[in-house]
């Protein structure tokens, strides 16, 4: 009775330490389609190896965003627009009790990560609207897992995974820090803009219009309900 005892326990340990997080031989550079309107710019893996609990499933590490419910971390200024300003677990006001053990327990999990401002250009919008970050991991993590773990937080109003495969376009745009999460979506997507958002047009692969919302309330981000779409 020992012997299967054991066996069974070092089969469960083989399979629990190969099923996350896979091997790094295991993560593949998603392969986007044949088609030049589409880019992987963030490196976006995938798990190819069939007998991982985590088969056909992606792997990310910058960027995913999070929109607070309250200001976890002090700022320390005003900066310009293109400034990288990180911070650490550590710099979480120690008021924040439950936040600071919620991404302990996730740094446990998957690794150091760092806060980076979303918009290092704003003054103080602990009053006004509400903070957002942008939480880089130093390994590749598993994306849909991150999600689901951020999201029973409760400082954490909304997250998500933006570096998802770009469409690319020789139509000339100005380049404006447009950000869509989560990306793929199954009920909602959200749209951050660096200018405010009055009309917003969803066209499906063929370049049909599926959904016009042309008469909204100017804001920098704007959620879309898309759960009665067709998938495409």
């Amino acid at each position: 009775m020992k012997r299967v005892l054991l066996f069974s326990l070092l089969v469960l340990f083989a399979f629990t330490a190969h099923s996350y997080p896979p091997p790094d031989s295991c993560l593949k550079t998603f392969d986007v389609p044949e088609d030049s309107t589409f880019s992987n710019p963030d490196d976006v893996r995938v798990d190819s190896c069939k007998e991982s609990s985590t088969y056909t499933e992606f792997y990310g590490k910058r960027f995913f965003t999070a929109n607070f419910n309250y200001n976890i971390i002090p700022r320390t200024g005003v900066f310009p627009e293109d400034s990288v300003v990180e911070y650490t677990l550590s710099e979480i006001d120690t008021i924040y009790t439950q936040a600071i053990s919620d991404f302990q327990a996730l740094e446990t999990e998957f690794g150091n990560f760092r806060f980076r401002e979303k918009f290092p250009n704003f003054p103080d919008t602990s009053n006004l609207w509400t903070r957002s970050f942008l939480i880089h991991f130093d390994e590749y993590v598993n994306i849909d897992t991150v999600e689901k773990r951020l999201d029973l937080f409760s400082c954490v109003e909304y997250s998500g995974f933006i570096g998802w495969f770009a469409v690319t376009s020789n139509i000339e745009t100005e380049d404006q820090n447009l950000s869509i999460y989560p990306n793929p979506a199954k009920e909602e997507i959200n749209i951050s803009y660096d200018k405010m958002i009055n009309s917003i047009e969803i066209l499906d692969l063929n370049g049909k219009e599926i959904l016009s919302n042309k008469d909204l309330a100017p804001q920098m981000e704007q959620s879309i309900k898309i759960d009665y779409l067709n998938a495409g």
